[in-house]
């Protein structure tokens, strides 16, 4: 048998035989992808209420926690969603991160940009 009909077999078998192969592959891709930005959605969130807080929370106080206190409490809780989050989404909280993985290694970062 020449190679273009072994080619053309291949793809017949592909496309009729395993439909639900493909479904299953694109659903979950697809759940990948979803579990990735909403992590970086949850991520954002905790981040911006937790920093924010600690500014409110300063301002009520008259500035007993101080810039350090509200510095050290974007720190933590960055860190925490690294170890938390990391592991799923890559953990671009920051936006200047993800610049930085887009020009440094040119991936793809269309999904972060658009969260």
């Amino acid at each position: 048998m020449r190679k273009l009909d072994l080619v053309k077999q291949s793809v017949r078998r592909h496309e009729y035989g395993n439909r639900s192969t493909i479904v299953k592959s694109f659903l979950k891709e697809a759940s990948k992808s979803m579990r990735l930005l909403a992590a970086e959605l949850f991520g954002t969130l905790i981040l911006i209420f937790a920093g924010t807080g600690a500014i409110v929370v300063n301002s009520i106080s008259q500035g007993v926690i101080t810039h350090v206190g509200v510095s050290f409490v974007f720190g933590a809780v960055v860190a925490a969603l690294i170890y938390s989050l990391g592991h799923i989404s890559g953990a671009h909280f920051n936006p200047g991160v993800t610049l930085a993985f887009w020009t440094s290694k040119g991936g793809s970062t269309i999904g972060y940009i658009s969260c």
